[in-house]
């Protein structure tokens, strides 16, 4: 579970950065959806392994 909250301590300086710099919030909205999108496929195939 470490990784969750060590994902999250790079996801919440970049939400701020989304508030802070609307100019590049489509990019920066982009990247964290990439972030979390390869966090979830990660955390199901780990899951997955350990099940076995």
């Amino acid at each position: 579970m470490w990784s969750i909250s060590y994902m999250l301590s790079y996801i919440i300086p970049i939400i701020c950065l989304v508030i802070v710099l609307p100019i590049e919030r489509i990019v920066l909205l982009t990247i964290i959806s990439s972030i979390l999108l390869s966090v979830a496929i990660y955390y199901n195939v780990l899951r997955t392994l350990l099940k076995k």
